[in-house]
């Protein structure tokens, strides 16, 4: 059912690969205007072409989650150029080998704690909205090897 976020818009952490940049595409494609956020300005900016050649309005942002005043202005940025705000997707994320725990939680958790603090804020003053927010599968299953280094 094609359309079903015509006129809205769209905010997505980590748009500029994977499942960020999929959901992206698939808000874009139910008629959203879509923010793509990302820490990789260039993944950003490819983000947003991808939404834009498929038809939807798109506003790359490089943003790294755990700059609190990064995410406000970026939001900010959102409303401002796109008209309105109605979705916070908080997708952001890394783990694995090779992640500090500090960034690792500072990615994973205050980031996604910055989206659903200040978007809900956001969200509120215009009128409401919904918060979505990922998370690995390793938050279901262990995984095998020995904790992230510190």
């Amino acid at each position: 059912m094609a359309g079903r976020l015509a006129g809205r818009v769209a905010f997505v952490t980590g748009a500029g690969s994977g499942i960020g940049e999929a959901s992206a595409l698939r808000f874009a494609a139910e008629g959203a205007a879509v923010a793509c956020a990302d820490i990789d300005g260039a993944a950003a900016e490819a983000g947003a072409a991808r939404v834009a050649e498929h038809g939807g309005r798109s506003l790359a942002l490089e943003l790294d989650v755990t700059d609190e005043a990064a995410f406000v202005a970026a939001l900010d940025r959102t409303v401002r150029e796109l008209g309105g705000l109605h979705v916070v997707f908080n997708n952001a994320g890394i783990g694995g080998r090779g992640q500090s725990w500090e960034r690792t939680i500072a990615v994973n958790l205050t980031g996604v704690y910055y989206g659903c603090f200040h978007g809900c804020a956001r969200l509120a003053e215009l009128g409401g909205g919904a918060v979505v927010n990922t998370a690995s599968v390793a938050g279901l299953n262990g995984l095998v090897g020995p904790p992230l280094p510190g």
